[in-house]
């Protein structure tokens, strides 16, 4: 069963999180990754990071990863005038574990599908049917991605091609405290 976000904030009340309190979490780009002719960015983010651990829960991980690839083996709407590249940032957030599934197409547009799980030692991720889109901590990550996707993809010439143009995107990853 999912729970909408108004139900999701009301459990985070019942268990004392302070939902006005903004605690500095620690993003980190995983790894680059290719498989179906795309290539994604994977990145962490953690609400409960201990230092020195993962950046996130290996099983949870795993069961992302599997998903990305399902979608992109599966869904016909990723590939439509795709670039066939993209990020994946998953989440373990306090309100649940979140997939966001991110790609570029037409050189200018920037497609997401949001999945969210509520078990790391189970973990079945769904489509959240909330119209949320991203959360305080992600979307600085969304803008450094939008950032280095215009400097590296949208403003190519000089001779330079497509493929290396993508490759030098690809190559840019963000890791900070936000």
């Amino acid at each position: 069963m999912s729970l909408g976000v108004e139900a999701i904030a009301e459990q985070a009340d019942n268990y004392g999180l302070k939902r006005d309190a903004y605690d500095v979490r620690p993003i980190r780009f995983i790894e680059l990754e290719s498989a179906h002719g795309w290539t994604f960015k994977f990145y962490g983010i953690n609400a409960r990071y201990v230092e020195g651990e993962p950046i996130v829960d290996a099983g949870l991980l795993n069961a992302a990863k599997k998903l990305v690839w399902d979608q992109v083996a599966n869904n016909p709407l990723l590939s439509k005038n795709s670039h066939r590249t993209g990020f994946a940032v998953l989440h373990q957030g306090r309100l649940g574990n979140w997939l966001l599934l991110d790609w570029w197409s037409h050189d200018v547009l920037w497609k997401q599908i949001l999945f969210r799980s509520e078990s790391i030692t189970n973990p079945e991720f769904t489509k959240d049917p909330n119209a949320v889109v991203a959360c305080t901590w992600e979307i600085p990550l969304i803008a450094f991605e939008r950032e280095h996707w215009v400097r590296n993809v949208q403003r190519i010439g000089h001779g330079v091609s497509a493929e290396t143009a993508v490759n030098r995107y690809l190559q840019e990853h963000f890791n900070g405290d936000i």
